[in-house]
């Protein structure tokens, strides 16, 4: 027999040698997750040989040996601390609590997939702030300005950059990029049609593109992270589409339509999870589903616990295989790959008002900003560790409010504002600190990060050039070394290169 704690209530979970790595039910919080193959091995009483019974003459006689052993003090104590195996490391410390059985794993039913159950609210820490000598403060550029970095790529593509409404980065290095333009505005509130194009990263010709009619707005969408699979939120019901051949893998799909209600949900995120043929829907209080597209079958499902408020606001990483969702006062990762399971990241603090962007990476960092409430709201942006420790920042003053965000890798954490920069924060080892504010002509752009940061900015006819830099950029000095606070670096982004 081996033992885990389970992800969801933290009971320890007993499961047959012959379960590692296959997925278990705890039978007290009914979250089902992967027996990892690093659980600890624990004598059951099935596998025990048989033993007899002690009688009160044994018993007294074990008190006894046990009294002379801690007579031989420190002999005795180096004994006992070589003979104990050390239990999994805890991501988050929880309190104590007094002592419960443990709880035995129940096999999945091979037929019918049970969407898992919310996750049950444990404490969390909180953010800790930055102090204000060593908050983020911008220094201004060169004059006249010096060339830090030039550009990895350049596309031009034949897209009028004032339509285009959202850019897709390649996931992999010799992945297509892809850009989201309206292609049809709106006459009298009808008729509007968006397209999205799939793009040569040699040449920048259009490999591939699916038009439909959507809402008024920027739409809910998202591409799989090989580039074959688009789906986008057309009147509150899902259509996914096969890009390259634009055949239609969902037409008009209700994911809600089973679900007693007044009115649908509002869904404010899709995320294509782990393989393509998965989507996550997510809604405006955070919940999760994830649809299998080809069989229409619910996967599992996640609800963050507590209050709803506000929008929810959701990031899948590059991986693709969990989202990070903003809501109910926190932030949670919700694991899609197998069945649905989810955690709670870090609370926001007392008196959270509207998260703004979030992201997680695919080694598990996430980069959430987010808004205070009360009469001085303020905009904060937040690194979450697996390790427990959130450094949070005062965002910048003069660059735009988030409203987009993304990773570079595992070092970069990128987010795009309403003025068109982009603010980088570095992110590596046990680092977190503003690493740079990349500002754009005319403060028309939209950022997209990957393995680099792609932007996608105005050319000199109108027509949309997409635009990728390797990060992080080259020659930028330390913000925050050791003594005075250093400010960070402020450049200029352009297609010809990064400008400091």
């Amino acid at each position: 027999m081996v033992e885990t704690p389970c992800p969801g209530c933290r009971r320890p979970v007993k499961a047959r040698d012959d379960q590692v790595g296959r997925r278990v039910k705890c039978s007290k919080c009914g979250t089902r997750f992967p027996v990892p193959a690093d659980a600890r091995d624990v004598l059951d009483f099935a596998d025990a040989p048989p033993r007899r019974r002690r009688t009160r003459l044994g018993q007294k006689l074990l008190a006894a040996l046990f009294l002379a052993g801690a007579a031989g003090g420190a002999v005795g104590l180096a004994f006992l601390v070589l003979h104990v195996k050390p239990l999994p490391e805890q991501p988050v410390a929880a309190p104590a609590e007094p002592e419960a059985p443990p709880v035995v794993a129940e096999a999945p039913h091979p037929e019918k997939a049970r969407p898992a159950p919310a996750a049950k609210a444990s404490p969390v820490p909180k953010l800790t702030r930055i102090p204000a000598g060593r908050e983020f403060a911008l220094r201004p550029p060169n004059d006249p300005p010096e060339l830090v970095q030039a550009p990895a790529t350049v596309l031009g593509l034949d897209v009028p950059f004032a339509a285009a409404r959202r850019v897709f980065p390649p996931a992999h290095r010799d992945a297509d990029p892809a850009v989201l333009w309206e292609s049809r505005p709106a006459f009298q509130g009808v008729g509007r049609k968006l397209t999205l194009g799939l793009f040569s990263p040699q040449t920048g010709g259009r490999v591939g593109a699916v038009q439909f009619d959507a809402d008024p707005g920027d739409p809910v969408c998202d591409l799989s992270a090989d580039g074959t699979r688009f789906a986008a939120v057309v009147g509150r019901r899902v259509t996914a589409w096969e890009v390259k051949t634009g055949a239609k893998l969902l037409d008009g799909f209700d994911p809600y339509a089973d679900r007693p209600r007044n009115r649908p949900p509002v869904i404010t995120g899709l995320a294509f999870a782990g393989p393509p043929d998965r989507l996550a829907v997510v809604d405006a209080a955070g919940g999760v589903l994830v649809w299998e597209v080809a069989s229409k079958r619910l996967v599992g499902e996640f609800t963050p616990p507590g209050p709803a408020f506000g929008p929810a606001v959701v990031g899948a990483g590059p991986g693709r295989g969990a989202v990070a969702v903003a809501a109910r006062g926190g932030v949670f990762s919700a694991n899609l790959r197998g069945g649905v399971a989810g955690t709670r990241l870090a609370d926001l603090g007392d008196g959270v008002g509207r998260p703004l962007a979030v992201a997680g990476s695919a080694g598990g960092k996430v980069a959430v900003a987010f808004e205070t409430a009360g009469p001085k709201p303020e905009q904060l942006v937040a690194l979450l560790r697996p390790d427990g420790n959130h450094p949070a920042y005062r965002w910048p003053a003069g660059v735009g409010e988030p409203v987009s965000a993304g990773w570079c890798g595992e070092t970069v954490a990128a987010f795009g504002t309403t003025t068109g920069a982009a603010v980088w924060f570095e992110a590596e080892g046990d680092s977190f600190r503003p690493l740079a504010v990349a500002r754009v002509p005319g403060d028309k752009a939209l950022h997209a990060p990957a393995d680099d940061h792609w932007s996608l900015l105005p050319g000199p006819d109108g027509k949309a050039v997409l635009v990728g830099y390797a990060m992080p950029p080259q020659g930028l000095v330390d913000p925050l070394e050791a003594g005075p606070a250093r400010p960070a670096v402020t450049l200029r982004l352009d297609s010809r290169g990064l400008f400091r």
